[in-house]
């Protein structure tokens, strides 16, 4: 009897333990990195949008690659932009899964996806929609994220600015 108990409690810690790695392993990206080779979006600087006294950077790359910044005052541009220069930014945010992702341009439309973090130990997918309206300028208007569409209304300008950070990361391959 006390065998059938260990075999029967051996194949419910399986399960269980099967169960649980599924639970705490980041979502993979439905979007493949592909190289960005259009003139729909110029790639020779940042993109950024402003609410309030904020803004918040975007770098898209040629290879398909995109790094969200933070959020940050508009009063601190300047010290901002020399941390794009000196590396800083970069080391900040090279190992913060939730500030890379994947772009991909269709026409006039543009897909990000990347990742976003809801607290806990897994990563989820998140994929924000917009409309190109010029080279130097896009519209977010929505993103999918946690299961559930929100309405949005970011409105992306361009700065050109160099260098740029790296886009080598360990997530996208």
């Amino acid at each position: 009897m006390n065998h059938r108990i260990l075999i029967l409690s051996a194949i419910v810690l399986a399960v269980v333990f099967s169960s649980c790695k599924k639970m705490f392993e980041d979502e993979e990206l439905s979007m493949k990195r592909t190289d960005y080779t259009g003139t729909e979006l110029r790639t020779d600087g940042y993109y950024f949008y402003k609410n309030a006294d904020n803004f918040h950077p975007l770098f898209i790359f040629n290879n398909g690659v995109f790094i969200h910044g933070y959020t940050y005052e508009i009063s601190n541009i300047g010290q901002v932009e020399e941390s794009f220069k000196n590396g800083t930014f970069y080391e900040t945010v090279k190992n913060d899964k939730t500030r890379w992702g994947v772009f991909d341009v269709t026409g006039k439309a543009i897909e990000l996806e990347g990742w976003a973090s809801n607290g806990a130990i897994k990563h989820t997918s998140s994929i924000e929609y917009g409309e190109i309206i010029d080279d130097t300028t896009f519209c977010i208007y929505k993103e999918h994220i946690y299961g559930n569409d929100e309405k949005r209304n970011s409105l992306y300008h361009f700065k050109q600015f160099a260098p740029k950070p790296d886009s080598t990361n360990s997530f996208i391959k």
